[in-house]
């Protein structure tokens, strides 16, 4: 199946920032396969809301922690999972992972923070949902 990504840019124009649980093993980048939903957010009052057939996701955010949930909406063996890249000095700083959503119906939420071990705060953010 060929990729299909749906980019949108939100500009707020504030910080943000997020934890993710220590000693979580970190999954797999969605692969070239996957469908994808993904926000740029540049902080302040952030909020995103990415609603395909396959899964929903919803969150909040500022510049040191994101809170949301991911939902597997359709029933084709594929699961639905939050990925977050937290953003410093124009680079990805770290990354964290939701637990996937699957199978159909099943709603996981999540809160992280930038830094794994010691936080820090956010300049801004990826917010991406896919279904692998």
């Amino acid at each position: 199946m060929t990729a299909t990504a749906f980019a949108f840019a939100v500009a707020t124009g504030a910080a943000l920032t997020g934890a993710a649980p220590a000693g979580a093993a970190a999954p797999a980048a969605p692969a070239a396969g996957d469908v994808v939903s993904k926000y740029s957010i540049d902080l302040a009052g952030c909020s995103w809301h990415h609603d395909r057939y396959w899964g929903e996701s919803a969150g909040t955010c500022s510049s040191t922690w994101a809170s949301g949930w991911v939902e597997d909406q359709e029933s084709d063996g594929k699961c639905v999972q939050v990925k977050i890249e937290w953003k410093r000095n124009g680079r990805v700083a770290d990354t964290d992972y939701s637990a996937k959503a699957c199978p159909d119906g099943e709603r996981e939420t999540f809160y992280k923070k930038p830094g794994d071990g010691s936080h820090w705060t956010a300049d801004n953010l990826d917010v991406t949902t896919y279904q692998s």
